[in-house]
């Protein structure tokens, strides 16, 4: 009752705080199958809470066990279909033998042929990598099949959540379904060696994850691969008022050869095409302008300014109206997030819940005092809201024209040019 109550006002906030989320090839998961989704995991759960929104099919997770200690906690997350586990680095070696209940809980979730989500990295860290996978997805997998051995088939598709940025408000979010695999061809070898049989499913599910990932191996090479990855998203930029679809395997291919050619690099190349990219990005800045721009110059703004007109009454409402909702959920993160993983989903999260106890208690009242018209103020802080967001962007978006304007032809070819031996680095089209 609960995941059904708040998922669709999840999806309004996940909605809002990233400018496009994007699905490809969701007929990979079977339907009417047991399936367990393998995702990697960035952000603390923001991946759980996108897939739940955007997937035609409700999905039961497993969550970190110390999460579940208190009794209503405990309530609201069994509610949003979450189950514990618990681990020996989270130091509470007394809730292990519990875990039994839960791979019990997930064996009859599957038996169901409902869809299990996992996080086999069993960590969230924001980086371009995947990181090791735990042997606890192979164990739920085999386990299934001992409990019971008359299912035909258990399926894992590897998915792969790719960010524009994560951390940033209004950015972009790529997810890629993998083809399924089966899981009872590896159920004949771990009867007879268990420990094999969950090494061969683990390094099976790795590159099948890693497949559907934007990856970049050095560490070191994170902050070129990013400015990179930003120049090739130029070329598929649009301006708001757009209605023009993008190609999301298009898009993912793109991004994967840019990381593939970054991680190809080089060690020579690297400290010249990082000086090339610190000038270019001055060059810019002496403008006041951004890569986007100068590579889309041609674009028209779509009758930006009637646009601003139009929606300048509704934007202040939405400001004002909004803002000391919003500002519990930055105040928030400003002052007690220490990890960066942390930042979106405690903004998106927590905004979630200041908006879902006021439209309860908007419903309370309205239902109390009969003065049904009160209901009117959720529609009404969503679309001024909304219309504060267009308006922002439209703004930032003339700015940007405007500044270009003032640039000579000259000035503005000696610019692309810059663009254009960065990327000769890479072997990447302008």
């Amino acid at each position: 009752m609960l995941y059904a109550f708040v998922r669709p006002l999840a999806k309004i906030g996940i909605s809002i705080f990233f400018r496009k989320i994007s699905l490809s090839q969701t007929e990979n998961i079977p339907k009417d199958k047991p399936v367990i989704l393998a995702c990697n995991h960035p952000t603390a759960f923001l991946e759980p809470c996108i897939l739940a929104c955007w997937l035609d099919r409700p999905l039961y997770y497993l969550v970190r066990g110390d999460l579940f200690n208190k009794k209503i906690y405990n309530f609201l997350l069994r509610a949003l279909h979450m189950l514990p586990v618990y681990r020996r680095r989270d130091g509470d070696y007394s809730r292990l033998k519990t875990n039994y209940t839960t791979f019990d809980a997930c064996y009859e979730t599957l038996k169901r042929n409902k869809t299990l989500m996992i996080f086999p990295e069993g960590m969230t860290v924001w980086e371009y990598r995947l990181r090791p996978l735990q042997k606890g997805l192979g164990r739920i997998t085999m386990g299934f099949f001992d409990k019971y051995s008359e299912i035909d088939e258990l399926y894992v598709v590897p998915v792969g959540v790719n960010y524009t940025d994560a951390m940033k408000f209004r950015s972009d979010v790529l997810i890629k379904f993998g083809q399924p695999i089966p899981m009872k061809n590896y159920w004949e070898k771990y009867q007879e060696q268990p420990h094999q049989g969950v090494k061969e499913i683990i390094d099976m599910l790795e590159p099948a994850m890693k497949n559907e990932m934007v990856i970049i191996n050095d560490p070191s090479r994170d902050a070129i691969g990013k400015k990179l990855l930003d120049l090739d998203r130029s070329r598929r930029w649009k301006p708001v008022l757009s209605f023009s679809s993008e190609n999301l395997l298009e898009a993912l291919h793109s991004e994967r050869a840019i990381a593939k050619a970054v991680n190809q690099l080089s060690k020579e190349d690297m400290a010249p095409l990082e000086k090339e990219l610190q000038h270019y990005e001055i060059q810019l800045s002496k403008h006041g302008l951004d890569d986007k721009t100068l590579l889309n110059q041609k674009i028209d703004n779509g009758g930006g300014y009637l646009w601003l007109i139009l929606l300048a009454l509704p934007a202040f409402l939405g400001y004002w109206l909004n803002k000391p909702l919003v500002s519990l959920s930055l105040r928030t993160v400003a002052k007690r997030v220490k990890r960066i993983e942390y930042n979106s989903p405690v903004i998106v999260g927590m905004s979630i819940g200041v908006y879902l106890v006021l439209s309860i208690l908007i419903l309370l009242i309205s239902i109390l005092t009969g003065f049904w018209l009160l209901l009117l103020l959720l529609p009404l802080l969503y679309l001024t809201g909304k219309s504060y967001i267009l308006f922002t962007e439209i703004n930032s978006q003339l700015k940007q024209k405007q500044k270009l304007d003032k640039v000579s032809e000259t000035r503005l070819q000696e610019l692309l040019k810059m663009r254009m031996n960065i990327l000769k680095y890479i072997s990447i089209k302008a």
